[in-house]
C-alpha cells in the first residue's frame, strides 16, 4: 500500500513521466500470460489471451501499461470465483490499441460504476476482507493510462460479469 500511495503522491506533483519507447504488445500479453497462468490453473480459472495477431509494436511505456493490466488481471482473477473465466485481449484501430481484461465474475452494480475508479473505493466492503486490497488499483490504473495519453472504461453486468477496456495510442 506504501508503494501505491507514494506512486498517487508522484502521479498528484506531476513528477511521473512515463518512458515511451517501441515495444512490442503481444510480448506483454504473453509474459502476463506466463505469470498468471500458473495462478489461473491454481484457482480453477480459465485464462485465455487473444494477442492482435504475432507481434504489435506500439510506443509506449512498458512498465506503466504492464502494472495497469497487472492490476486489471489480479482483480480479474479475485473476482471470477471458481470455474469462471478470463480473457486479455487486444485489437489494433487505426491509430490506437484496445486492450480489454474480461471476467465472468458477479459484475458491479450500476450504482457503483461512476466510483469504480475513485481512491480507497470497495464496491462491497466485505470484499476487502476476503480478497485483500486498498482500493488504490483501479485508481492507479486510470491515473497510470491517462499519463499514456490513454482512457480506461468499464462495461459490467450484475451475474455476468465485467470488462475493463484500455486504450492507448499506438504512436
Amino acid at each position: 500500500m506504501l508503494r501505491d500511495l507514494l506512486l498517487l503522491s508522484q502521479i498528484d506533483a506531476g513528477d511521473l513521466r512515463p518512458d515511451r519507447r517501441p515495444v512490442d504488445l503481444v510480448d506483454i500479453m504473453r509474459k502476463l500470460e506466463s505469470i498468471y497462468i500458473p495462478r489461473a490453473e491454481v484457482e480453477g480459472i480459465s485464462l485465455r489471451v487473444e494477442p492482435p495477431g504475432p507481434s504489435l509494436s506500439i510506443f509506449t511505456d512498458p512498465d506503466r501499461l504492464e502494472r495497469v493490466l497487472t492490476n486489471l488481471l489480479d482483480n480479474a482473477l479475485k473476482y471470477s470465483g471458481d470455474e469462471g473465466a478470463v480473457t486479455l485481449c487486444a485489437t489494433a484501430r487505426e491509430d490506437a490499441v484496445e486492450i480489454s481484461v474480461a471476467d465472468t465474475g458477479p459484475g458491479i452494480a450500476p450504482e457503483a460504476l461512476p466510483r469504480i475508479f475513485d481512491r480507497f473505493y470497495r464496491v462491497e466492503k466485505s470484499r476487502s476482507k476476503k480478497h485483500g486490497g486498498s482500493g488504490l488499483g483501479l485508481s492507479i490504473s486510470k491515473e497510470l493510462v491517462w499519463t499514456l495519453g490513454g482512457t480506461i472504461s468499464v462495461k459490467s453486468t450484475l451475474g455476468s460479469g465485467t470488462t475493463f477496456t484500455v486504450t492507448v495510442p499506438i504512436s
